[in-house]
C-alpha cells in the first residue's frame, strides 16, 4: 500500500485561481515502510501544513511546510515503546522545467509533484538517536542471566596469590 502525502499535477497548478494557496493534510504511512526503519516503531497523528506559491512563467512551485506528529521509538534502556513528539520545517522548490540546473530545486519528472519522498526524508531525519522513557530501568535478571552488583561477595574476595599486590602502589 503506497501512501501519497501531498501531490499536485501541472494542470491543477496552472488552473488555480491564485498562485498562492495553503494545504493542511493528515497522513498515515504504510506500516511496511515504517517497519523498514529499525529505530522507528510507529508514526501517529502526522499533520502536514504548508503554504505554496506557483510561478507559472518559471513552472516553479515553492513550498513552506511544517510536519508535526508523534513517532513511537524504543527506549534505549528497556526497549519499551516511547511516544516522541516532533516538528520539522522545510522550504523546497519543485520545477517542471528541465533546464533549471540549481541544486536546491527538485526537477519534476512527468507532470506531477509528489511530496511523499520529501516528507518521509524529513521524518526520517528527525528520528532521535536515543530516547529514555521516564522511569525506565533495566531488569535485574532474566531467563539464564542475572546482573551482579559490584558489592557482591564474589567481587570482594581476593585471590590469596595476588593479595600482596594491593599494597604495591601504597607508599
Amino acid at each position: 500500500m503506497e501512501v501519497r502525502v501531498v501531490r499536485w499535477t501541472k494542470f491543477e497548478l496552472t488552473n488555480m485561481l491564485s498562485p498562492d494557496f495553503n494545504f493542511n493534510e493528515t497522513v498515515k504511512f504504510d506500516p511496511e515502510l515504517i517497519k523498514s526503519v529499525r529505530t522507528l516503531l510507529d508514526l501517529k497523528n502526522i499533520q502536514i501544513v504548508g503554504q505554496c506559491h506557483y510561478d507559472s512563467s518559471l513552472e516553479l512551485l515553492h513550498i513552506n511546510l511544517n510536519i508535526q506528529g508523534t513517532m513511537v521509538v524504543p527506549c534505549a534502556r528497556s526497549l519499551e515503546p516511547v511516544d516522541y513528539p516532533f516538528s520539522s520545517d522545510a522550504e523546497i522548490d519543485y520545477c517542471f522545467n528541465n533546464e533549471n540546473s540549481n541544486e536546491d530545486i527538485i526537477v519534476v519528472k512527468g507532470n506531477e509533484i509528489d511530496t511523499t519522498p520529501l516528507v518521509w526524508e524529513l521524518i526520517y531525519l528527525d528520528i532521535p538517536m536515543r530516547v529514555v522513557k521516564e522511569g525506565a530501568s533495566l531488569p535485574k535478571k532474566g531467563e539464564g542471566w542475572e546482573v551482579k552488583d559490584s558489592d557482591d561477595e564474589e567481587e570482594q574476595k581476593i585471590d590469596p596469590r595476588l593479595a600482596s599486590l594491593k599494597n604495591y602502589f601504597k607508599q
